[in-house]
């Protein structure tokens, strides 16, 4: 049964919904009385703080809230009781309806403060006229609030997440969330009439109010710990998922920070991207690397990601780790090349092949796909709403579209998307002659890795031999079997724990100590 609180919310919000309906055919707007307009424009009224979070403007709109309501409102409700649970949920409202004021008032001072008239498109409108237009409605910052509590309180709860093919703990997928509102709510997109502002604003009033009650500073330790660990345990194409967000994480707060400073951030990440020219190649012949770890936007990564994962665990059924990683940077260098090959010799690119860059790993995918429908032709895929399908038609019908993409507005991306291709049916007709083209760049690699590790630098001890009586030797080797027969015993402890209550159970030390075993 819904607990008491949660119900009575989807119940008011529901009715109020229907009820703004019934009053716009008697000529009623009941937003421009509830929902939370400009507190300088002449509509503004306190109580709005309140009545907005129960106003939406449009089924989509309430539909996809009530819904996060009903998911994870029964499960905090529970676990705080519905005072509390009430409480939070309203207070939680009311400071994303500030976050958004403030933010407005902002977008006030900076752009329209200057002007005593509006142009909205359709026409010349007063200024006060345009500050009243200003209204926010909807609970979705009290919901942003309710799946930052539910990331906080069960961390390592799995959700499944549509489209993605696996589950994803809580605590990633409130911090991936985050990520995208701040993107896009500083990405400012025109047409783009969400208030991402005010969802960041519940979550941040819902964090306060979290600490308060619990009264000490949450620490990212474990969630960085947790993180290292995967990385580590992970498969390559695991390693090279991480590898790839956590570039594009770093390079979207370093832009978000230079932003707010009015910093181009163009010319300082172009370093990274492939550029058309040959001449600007030159000048940073680096980028034919590390382009393909670049991404332009969060559907661009999400699908080469979504597509390295399927793809990626397929291959390693007919391939090894290595010839993942090595085909991953082959299929990008041949990618790049036939990009700037193509942009300085057909005469269609020669005005765009001064200023055109390339990123993403979409060359790098590619690879893999084809090499592995090369391998196994007539392995058969599940493919949402088409059912299972055969490898090599997969693989024809992309390699197919970039064929006839290669004059579209993104040209450079499908004409790379086939050097990957080639590249990867290189590589397993190669392979299956006993030629692996992948072992000269796993050398590079493995050299370069090497130059982080410690036993690369450290000295070898110099042989010593010692003479002493044996019953010194006798007590050292007493000391010794202790020591194992003690590590031993906090193996098997780990273990039992570990089968009793899962990995998640483990503490950072034991994780640590589990690790060290298995490598002795």
């Amino acid at each position: 049964m819904m607990p008491t609180v949660t119900k009575n919310l989807i119940i008011i919000n529901v009715l109020v919904f229907f009820g703004t309906i019934v009053a716009q055919r008697y000529g009623l707007d009941l937003t421009n009385y509830l929902g939370l307009h400009f507190f300088l424009a002449s509509d503004f009224n306190p109580a709005q703080l309140i009545t907005y979070m129960f106003m939406h403007g449009g089924f989509s709109h309430i539909f996809f809230n009530m819904f996060a309501v009903f998911m994870f409102g029964p499960i905090l409700e529970q676990t705080w009781g519905p005072k509390r649970f009430l409480f939070y949920y309203i207070l939680c409202g009311i400071g994303a309806g500030l976050i958004q004021e403030g933010v407005q008032y902002i977008q006030y001072v900076t752009e329209l403060s200057h002007y005593a008239q509006v142009n909205i498109g359709t026409g010349v409108i007063p200024m006060e006229e345009y500050l009243n237009m200003m209204t926010t409605v909807g609970a979705s910052g009290a919901v942003y609030a309710i799946l930052l509590a539910f990331g906080m309180l069960f961390p390592n709860n799995r959700l499944f997440i549509f489209p993605l093919p696996f589950p994803i703990k809580a605590k990633f997928f409130v911090i991936g969330y985050a990520a995208i509102e701040l993107w896009s709510g500083l990405a400012n997109s025109a047409g783009d009439n969400v208030a991402h502002f005010a969802h960041l604003g519940g979550m941040l009033f819902g964090l306060i109010l979290i600490l308060y009650w619990r009264k000490k500073a949450i620490t990212m330790g474990h969630i960085i710990a947790d993180l290292k660990e995967t990385f580590r345990r992970g498969n390559i194409f695991i390693q090279l998922i991480y590898i790839n967000v956590g570039i594009f994480i770093i390079g979207t707060l370093i832009n978000v920070f230079l932003r707010l400073f009015e910093v181009s951030t163009p010319d300082i990440f172009g370093i990274f991207a492939l550029p058309a020219s040959f001449i600007g190649f030159i000048h940073q012949p680096w980028s034919l690397f590390t382009y393909m770890f670049m991404h332009a936007g969060i559907l661009h990564i999400l699908f080469n990601m979504l597509w390295l994962y399927w793809f990626g665990s397929l291959f390693l059924y007919f391939f090894s780790a290595k010839h993942l990683r090595g085909l991953y940077v082959l299929g990008g260098i041949c990618g790049g090349l036939l990009y700037m090959v193509a942009y300085n010799v057909f005469p269609l690119f020669s005005s765009q092949v001064a200023g055109a860059t390339l990123v993403g790993a979409s060359a790098s995918v590619l690879a893999i796909v084809a090499a592995t429908a090369y391998r196994e032709p007539n392995y058969r895929v599940q493919l949402f709403l088409f059912g299972a399908i055969r490898l090599k038609y997969l693989a024809l019908i992309v390699i197919g579209i970039d064929v006839l993409s290669i004059t579209s507005s993104n040209a450079g991306g499908h004409i790379a998307h086939l050097g990957g291709a080639l590249a990867g049916l290189w590589f397993a007709a190669s392979l299956s002659k006993g030629t692996d083209l992948t072992s000269w760049i796993n050398r590079i690699l493995d050299g370069f890795i090497s130059l982080f590790q410690k036993k690369t630098w450290k000295r070898k001890p110099k042989m010593k031999v010692h003479y002493g009586n044996s019953a010194t030797g006798r007590e050292k080797d007493y000391d010794y079997n202790a020591q194992k027969k003690a590590q031993s015993d906090e193996v098997d402890r780990i273990l039992e724990k570990l089968k009793k209550s899962g990995y998640d159970s483990l503490t950072t030390e034991e994780k640590k100590s589990l690790f060290d075993a298995s490598k002795r």
